[in-house]
């Protein structure tokens, strides 16, 4: 139960037609059978950070069909086929009624208000998912959001949708679906808050990994990338606006070199935290780290903690140039595949424009990893430009940065740029990112030696 001040989401699952086979009254434990993806689905919104409460009309008991016993006897082998599963649900709430005379009876809020109470619930971030109108106007009539999923009795309800005000946020075909498209709404909506906070590093958010580095053959190719090494020692902070109101600060760190496998690689790390006047609304402290050779840029390490509204995430990847395969680790699992030649975490990626001899109209095309795939990322020199910002005045290039194949669905597609100094050392000293919130930048404010 909820012990503290922050609320958590929840998805609020019904129970028959959307993780198990409908039975019609079901009363035996011998009729439960999940749905082949139904634990899977549990623990990614697990994962994704929300609380996961069953809720279901069981009106068997007021109609003398099973006793409440009998309910409890299902329930339990319902648990148990989603332990073995590795899956879990926080609780299960029921309503035994016959009719609407109720306030618990679907589509009537009553569970999802005493749940929201017992675990200290949001409810406008929380969602209903299930095979019936009632499921998914319950999401809408406690202040949610809700979907309609097509099996159990799904396809019969979907033609009752045209004669309700309200519709579902979404049709899905299976649980699965739905639960894929909450997690990239998810991930949308947290981007959006992040950059009010963090603009340029807006793309790294997506960019979470863990392990350690394998020795690399020293015979392996390693091509040379740029013209200027990558300063040492440095320590660049900026602050962070939003609408010209100062949200947060960044610090961009690139250390001594390190050894890894042999190889001379840049150490770079960037600190994100948002200001303490913001803390009642949104809190976010980031911590990101990123390990490339220093010869040819390629990763072989990144990692992240992230630290929102009291919720903390650890993940790492690691990258093995010579086999092109990365390691992917969080919490809850581990996954390995490949990726492209000379693959780059975004981080690394940035940071090796600071080692090219820019002029306006270059074209820079790198491979980006993101979570499971790579990516290519675009970075066009637009122009030289002179800006003017707190620390001074400096002759800059401007670059724009798009992520090809991602960027297009978070909407952000040519409306990031970057100015970077027109020196030896090419420090980013302003970003600008215009988002659907508004205007967000990243300005220089002091560079120090470590």
């Amino acid at each position: 139960m909820g012990t503290n001040n922050i609320k958590v989401p929840a998805i609020f699952l019904d129970r028959d037609g959307t993780v198990i086979f409908d039975k019609n009254y079901l009363s035996s434990p011998d009729q439960v059978k999940l749905y082949s993806y139904a634990a899977d689905s549990i623990k990614k919104l697990h994962a994704a950070g929300f609380k996961v409460i069953i809720v279901t009309n069981q009106s068997g008991i007021a109609r003398g069909v099973f006793t409440e016993e009998k309910l409890q006897k299902v329930h339990k082998k319902f648990v148990s086929l989603l332990k073995k599963a590795g899956a879990k649900v926080d609780a299960i709430y029921y309503c035994p009624h016959i009719n609407d005379s109720c306030d618990c009876r679907k589509p009537k809020p009553g569970m999802v208000l005493k749940a929201a109470k017992d675990f200290n619930i949001d409810l406008k971030k929380s969602y209903t998912i299930g095979d019936s109108v009632r499921d998914y106007l319950l999401g809408y009539n406690s202040g949610g959001k809700g979907i309609l999923i097509l099996t159990g009795h799904g396809k019969k309800q979907q033609t009752k949708i045209a004669q309700e005000k309200i519709k579902p946020m979404a049709v899905c075909k299976t649980l699965r679906e739905a639960v894929s498209l909450i997690i990239k709404n998810e991930k949308k909506t947290k981007l959006i808050i992040a950059l009010t906070t963090i603009a340029f590093i807006l793309f790294p958010l997506f960019c979470f990994a863990q392990n350690n580095v394998d020795i690399f053959n020293k015979s392996h190719s390693w091509t040379r990338v740029g013209k200027y090494k990558l300063p040492t020692n440095e320590k660049l902070t900026y602050i962070i606006k939003w609408n010209s109101r100062d949200l947060g600060e960044a610090i961009l760190e690139t250390g001594d070199f390190k050894s890894v496998g042999g190889r001379k690689a840049y150490n770079v790390r960037l600190s994100v935290a948002t200001n303490p006047f913001l803390n009642s609304l949104f809190n976010l402290n980031a911590e990101f780290e990123s390990l490339f050779d220093e010869e040819s840029k390629t990763s072989f390490e990144f990692k992240s903690k992230i630290k929102q509204n009291g919720h903390v995430s650890e993940e790492v990847i690691m990258f093995n140039p010579i086999e092109e395969t990365y390691e992917l680790r969080t919490v809850e699992e581990v996954r390995r595949g490949q990726t492209s030649r000379h693959a780059q975490d975004i981080l690394s990626a940035i940071c090796s424009l600071r080692s090219l001899a820019l002029k306006p109209g270059d074209v820079y095309n790198l491979k980006v990893h993101l979570g499971q795939s790579s990516y290519p990322l675009r970075l066009k020199v637009l122009r030289k430009e002179k800006i003017r910002i707190r620390l001074g005045e400096f002759n800059c290039f401007v670059v724009a940065p798009t992520l090809e194949g991602n960027s297009k669905d978070l909407g952000l597609n040519g409306r990031m740029s970057i100015w970077i100094v027109d020196n030896k050392k090419k420090q980013p000293c302003y970003f600008k990112l215009e988002s659907q919130i508004g205007l967000i930048i990243a300005e220089l404010e002091s560079i120090a030696t470590l």
